[in-house]
């Protein structure tokens, strides 16, 4: 889930080739949109923002988050049966 997570937010480092698939392929596309569109330049920056977010967010609440259930549903969680 981390590298998973490492790969869609798109980290690397700037000026180089070394990042993960997102980093790579998000850089060409908003390097595009900078060439053509001041419109979809800042639509793609902002998506990206946003992806950014909700993916970090998933991360800290499902791994770091305090538990949010209630005491019954603690007790009666199991993992689901082999199909």
């Amino acid at each position: 889930m981390f590298i998973g997570t490492l790969a869609i937010t798109g980290v690397g480092i700037p000026l180089t080739t070394i990042g993960f698939a997102g980093f790579l392929s998000k850089d060409a596309v908003i390097e595009s949109a900078w060439a053509g569109s001041n419109y979809a330049f800042a639509m793609l920056v902002i998506a990206a923002c946003l992806t950014s977010f909700y993916s970090w967010r998933l991360m800290f609440l499902t791994f770091w988050g305090k538990e949010r259930g209630d005491h019954h549903a603690h007790e009666h969680a199991h993992e689901s049966p082999r199909s």
